[in-house]
């Protein structure tokens, strides 16, 4: 179902009171057991697109962000980044990670 892949890939959902995914929470729910996943969701303001690469304990996530909207990117437990909270501007972003063989 698209639906679930979607939901277990992006983890979606409105930022606070914003509207119309202006703003929008990102929170990946990476599961390890998958090497590789992505898929889009269509908004008002564009395609929001995310997926991961699991090469060995490095993953390789990426996220686009319709322009003149915002995303704040939240990890799963395990992920030990800075990114984790950044507010992602529009545009495209990769981020490489270690992780923990517990996250997900």
């Amino acid at each position: 179902c698209q639906t679930a892949v979607t939901s277990v890939c992006l983890l979606l959902r409105p930022d606070g009171d914003i509207p119309a995914y202006r703003s929008f929470l990102l929170a990946p729910a990476l599961d390890l057991a998958i090497d590789t996943l992505s898929c889009s969701v269509e908004s008002p303001h564009g395609t929001i697109f995310a997926g991961w690469k699991k090469d060995g304990d490095t993953v390789t996530f990426t996220a686009g962000v319709p322009f003149g909207t915002t995303a704040r990117l939240r990890l799963p437990a395990g992920v030990q980044a800075p990114e984790n909270g950044a507010v992602l501007d529009g545009g495209r972003h990769e981020f490489c990670w270690k992780i923990a063989q517990s996250a997900g």
